[in-house]
């Protein structure tokens, strides 16, 4: 049905303006393969090779040349304009061991020995495995960006209609593409593992459960310091309580030494002797 045709075309039409936008906004290309880009710019090169070929459809031929600019801007992108965050060292998967069975494949199962339909049927092949590289990536990061996510969701939803057609052509005994239903289906499965294994869903349970474990952890180093707080402040109450006991304690007994009488007559006597003892020894010294 050309409808399901129709969502396919502008589900994967999204997808690659979405990923270029990112990049192009940001500058920055970080979580994203450029293997897998490359493959895609490898796949478009040979699919719509009959642009060049055979006449189509202004729309069609519009449509096919808006795909392959869309995807060279962001292999651009990505090896030139913002090489420098691209994260190579994660992007280790050997794109050969894709291309050369895709090619061996094309050249063995075909529509027809010709340069058209075994550059088709390489497309077709190779674009069944061709997120194996972003897909791999992904598994080596330990942080994904979200638009890595949508982009893959948004061509799973491209897959997804594509192989409704040809669902829907089977059954209703219309003509239909085996090579594209087969690799179609090989292709959903790998969007469907990557999609179980590496759901941004269980990083966001991962971070939250470390989220709780640090908050446990803060709420007993709190609880620990409280409980020191309340100590030393217990300690230093007790402290001045003593202290201020002290005080008392002394001012008590200088209260009791400057008001008892026996204490003020001593006082009197020792001064009446020191005032004798001046005059006797001024008179020593007028005599001498």
């Amino acid at each position: 049905m050309d409808l399901f045709i129709m969502f396919s075309v502008c589900a994967l039409l999204g997808a690659k303006i979405l990923l270029l936008a990112k990049i192009l906004w940001t500058k920055d290309c970080t979580g994203i393969s450029g293997k897998t880009q490359l493959l895609y710019a490898i796949i478009f090169a040979t699919r719509y090779i009959d642009v060049m070929l055979m006449y189509s459809p202004i729309s069609v031929s519009l449509t096919k040349i808006g795909f392959m600019a869309l995807t060279y801007c962001t292999v651009l992108s990505i090896f030139f304009f913002y090489f420098q965050s691209y994260q190579i060292k994660h992007d280790r998967f050997r794109i050969e061991l894709l291309t050369l069975p895709c090619i061996v494949l094309s050249l063995l199962a075909n529509n027809g020995f010709e340069i058209v339909e075994v550059f088709w049927a390489f497309s077709i092949y190779l674009e069944s495995v061709a997120i194996l590289p972003q897909a791999y990536m992904c598994s080596r990061i330990k942080h994904v960006e979200n638009i890595v996510y949508y982009y893959m969701s948004i061509l799973s939803v491209y897959k997804v209609f594509h192989l409704m057609d040809g669902i829907y052509r089977f059954y209703t005994n219309q003509q239909y593409d085996r090579i594209t239903l087969a690799a179609g289906v090989v292709q959903l499965m790998f969007y469907c593992d990557f999609f179980l294994r590496d759901l941004p869903l269980k990083s966001e349970l991962r971070l939250l459960e470390h989220a709780n474990d640090a908050s446990r952890q803060e709420v007993h180093v709190s609880v620990v310091d409280n409980k020191y707080l309340k100590e030393q402040e217990a300690l230093r109450s007790a402290q001045q309580v003593a202290t201020i006991a002290d005080d008392d304690a002394k001012f008590n007994n200088l209260k009791e030494v400057v008001l008892t009488p026996n204490t003020l007559v001593k006082d009197d006597k020792v001064a009446m002797s020191l005032e004798q003892s001046g005059k006797e020894t001024g008179e020593s010294i007028v005599r001498v």
